[in-house]
C-alpha cells in the first residue's frame, strides 16, 4: 500500500502520466462528495475552452471522463478551479473593473460614496488592469508566477476591504459598493484562492519528482 496523503490511500498506480489510479480508498470526507458534483460540470466547460486556458501539463486527458483520478487527486480539480479563477475573478472582472473606473468613472465614484472627478480613480483602474493582465497571463504560468500574482491580488483585495471598513465606521459611508456585498468579498475571496493554490501545490508522492507548473 503507498500513501497518498493523509486523507486517502490507494493500492497501486496506473501508468505515468495517463492520470489513472487503480486501488481501494479506504477513507473517505466530505471532500469526496464535493468533488465528485463539482468535477463533471467542470470538465464540461473545459472541454469547450481547452485550447485556449488548458496545456498537456495542466489538465490534459483528466478530463471529461478522467473522473476517479480527479476524485483521488483533490490538486487536480485545484488546478481545474484555479485556472477559471485565473481567466474569471482576476483577468475578465480585473479588466471590467478597469473600464468602468475609466468610461464610467462617475457611476462608479458614485456607487462608492465618493465624489466624481478624483482623478486618483484612474491610478485605480491601471491597478485593476494590471491584475487582469495578471491573471490572464497566469492561465499558462508555472509555479512561482501564480503565486506573485495571487500575493499581489490578495494585498490589493484586503487593503480595499480594510479601506471599505475603515469608510463605514468612521465616515458612515454606507454605499453599496462600499458596505455592500464587496465588503465580504474582499476578504473572502483573497482566502479562496489561497486555499486552492495551496491544495493545487501538494502534490502527491508519485508526481513530486515531476514538475508541473
Amino acid at each position: 500500500m503507498q500513501p497518498v496523503n493523509s486523507k486517502y490511500q490507494l493500492g497501486h498506480f496506473g501508468h505515468p502520466g495517463t492520470g489513472w489510479v487503480h486501488g481501494v480508498i479506504l477513507e473517505r470526507n466530505q471532500t469526496d462528495l464535493l468533488i465528485k458534483k463539482l468535477i463533471p460540470r467542470i470538465c464540461q466547460l473545459q472541454s469547450i475552452f481547452q485550447p485556449i486556458f488548458f496545456n498537456h501539463h495542466s489538465c490534459g486527458s483528466w478530463c471529461p471522463g478522467n473522473f476517479q483520478a480527479l476524485q483521488y487527486y483533490p490538486y487536480r480539480a485545484a488546478e481545474i478551479l484555479l485556472v477559471w479563477f485565473f481567466a474569471i475573478e482576476l483577468g475578465i472582472v480585473g479588466i471590467w473593473a478597469f473600464i468602468a473606473h475609466t468610461v464610467f468613472a462617475a457611476q462608479v465614484a458614485e456607487s462608492i460614496g465618493r465624489a466624481a472627478g478624483n482623478p486618483f480613480q484612474q491610478e485605480v483602474a491601471f491597478t485593476n488592469q494590471a491584475i487582469g493582465v495578471l491573471g490572464m497571463l497566469s492561465i499558462r504560468m508555472k509555479q512561482q508566477f501564480r503565486l506573485a500574482t495571487i500575493i499581489s491580488f490578495s494585498i490589493f483585495m484586503i487593503g480595499a476591504g480594510i479601506g471599505h471598513m475603515y469608510q463605514l465606521v468612521f465616515f458612515n459611508d454606507t454605499a453599496i459598493n462600499n458596505a455592500g456585498p464587496i465588503l465580504y468579498f474582499d476578504f473572502i475571496i483573497p482566502v479562496f484562492v489561497i486555499l486552492l493554490y495551496s491544495i493545487r501545490y501538494q502534490k502527491s508522492p508519485s508526481e513530486n519528482s515531476t514538475q508541473n507548473p
